[in-house]
């Protein structure tokens, strides 16, 4: 098993010293930037639009839809038991 990795050399100084630091990813600063709005109206819950619920309740009430969803529900049951054991 390897051992921790130094982040320092012999001389003290960090091996990242010269390592340029990378832009800010913008998807990031979405959340950067909820977190810091001071709204109190905000839930932080995602938004669910109309058309997307409305696709959804289609998809439930579509008995060929309810099969497809059971399948991949016994699916995912399966790949979950098999991580646990």
């Amino acid at each position: 098993m390897l051992g921790p990795v130094p982040t320092s050399s012999s001389n003290g100084v960090s091996v990242f010293a010269d390592v340029v630091q990378a832009p800010e990813d913008p998807i990031f600063g979405v959340t950067v930037a909820f977190n810091k709005d001071p709204c109190p109206m905000k839930e932080g819950k995602p938004l669910v639009l109309n058309v997307v619920r409305r696709a959804e309740q289609m998809l439930v009430n579509d008995s060929a839809s309810q099969w497809m969803i059971s399948m991949l529900v016994r699916v995912q049951i399966n790949i979950t038991s098999l991580w646990r054991s």
